[in-house]
């Protein structure tokens, strides 16, 4: 039975690790199927686990040798344990691993993904070397410029492992687009129609409203926020929340600066706040975006979608990756999204900007749509951060893991 898809790479059916008091001892495998991976990460559910992760330890028996592999636990209603298959994995071969007590000392893995609070918001950083920062607290425009440009709950500056910016904050052309965002352009909200995409003249924004969680360790890092969609465009000058949106962020202890990338994900989960739902009209763009770094101009920078499209003749088609990118000489950087299948309208279409260094997901192109009181709206979106110039075949590798994960599976390992 193949795996069912979570977030980024998930596994198999779960174990139940405590319903006895027999000792956790697994036997585990990961097929790689048909296609081959190369540094994945993968999951497995641990139904009912009670121990600490310290008191656990997991092995890879490979070319008759056993070696620890760093773990991280992943705790909720369903915890599960997250471990990368390192290196290259062929198609059609197999994994072997052993999940069991430990009998020496308790473990102490280094967090080498970091999540850290800082005077803006939240950083994550991999092996000492920033990944992005999450802006919740509010970040006014340059001088000089409306103060309703000002922002929050957007993720800028990314950064590639090399240091560069791959993301700008209120571009001269356009204020409104900083980051990474989500934000919907033509709605209907109670009879009223903000825009919480311009936020000068939309009479409405999204702001950050609390943050949920944060997490570090050998294996992913990233944090959980909830953001505010407020229609500010109330009679009076009052306001109402729409929207509340979840972003959970994680990013992954693979590639690095020797490989030349970053691999991470944001799920979005959207609700109505209030009894009201949310009508999302048909609209060329809105949805979520990026902005590309200051410098990616027209003349220095580059669209390329799976489907091998580019900036003009790959506006508002359907690819599962888009990857847009700039820079001068060997100074390249750049970011690849891809979507996720089982998002709404998958695949959705991309508004790439004829000019600019943007981007969007953005299913209104297909029509409208309502996000209903008591129904949850989810994206997934996976984030390649590279040095360098787009790479196809890795894209193509990282969309296989998504769309066609391993199988994990296990089975208890007996007493003798």
């Amino acid at each position: 039975m193949r795996a069912v898809l979570v977030l980024l790479f998930v596994s198999a059916s779960p174990i139940l690790a405590a319903e006895s008091s027999e000792p956790l001892h697994l036997d585990v495998i990961v097929e790689a199927g048909d296609y081959t991976r190369t540094d994945t990460p993968v999951s497995l559910e641990l139904k009912h686990l009670t121990k600490p992760a310290s008191k656990l330890q997991l092995l890879e028996h490979r070319n008759g040798k056993t070696v620890p592999i760093p773990f991280q636990i992943e705790r909720g209603p369903k915890p599960r344990i997250w471990w990368i298959v390192s290196g290259l994995l062929p198609k059609n071969v197999l994994r072997y691993y052993e999940l069991k007590q430990r009998t020496s000392a308790s473990r102490s893995d280094n967090p080498v993904v970091k999540t850290e609070k800082n005077e803006t918001g939240l950083k994550i950083s991999i092996q000492g070397k920033p990944v992005l920062n999450y802006n919740a607290a509010h970040v006014k425009p340059p001088a000089g410029v409306d103060a309703k440009y000002g922002r929050s709950a957007h993720i800028h500056p990314i950064w590639t492992p090399g240091g560069q910016v791959v993301t700008d904050e209120h571009p001269t052309d356009h204020y409104h687009q900083s980051g990474l965002y989500l934000a919907y352009t033509k709605t209907e909200f109670e009879g009223r129609h903000p825009n919480f995409w311009d936020l000068l003249k939309g009479g409405a924004r999204v702001r950050y409203a609390e943050t949920l969680s944060t997490t570090s360790g050998p294996v992913f890092g990233g944090f959980s926020v909830r953001n505010e969609h407020v229609d500010q465009s109330l009679p009076g000058g009052n306001e109402k929340v729409a929207l509340n949106e979840n972003w959970n962020v994680r990013f992954f202890n693979v590639g690095g600066p020797k490989k030349g990338y970053w691999l991470g994900e944001i799920v979005s989960t959207r609700e109505c706040a209030s009894s009201s739902p949310l009508n999302i009209l048909k609209y060329h763009y809105g949805g979520m975006a990026i902005r590309g770094a200051r410098g990616w101009s027209k003349e220095h920078g580059s669209f390329l979608t799976s489907e091998g499209k580019t900036r003009i003749e790959g506006n508002h088609t359907r690819p599962v990756w888009v990857d847009m990118a700039g820079g001068k000489n060997d100074q390249w950087s750049g970011v690849t999204v891809f979507t996720h299948p089982k998002n709404f309208r998958f695949p959705e279409p991309v508004r790439l900007h004829p000019s600019m260094p943007y981007f969007v997901w953005t299913p209104a192109v297909l029509g409208p749509w309502s996000i209903e009181p008591g129904e949850k709206h989810v994206s997934r979106y996976t984030y390649l951060i590279h040095d360098g110039k787009p790479n196809p075949e890795l894209a193509n590798r990282i969309w296989n893991d998504i769309q066609h994960p391993p199988l994990v599976s296990s089975k208890p390992v007996s007493k003798k």
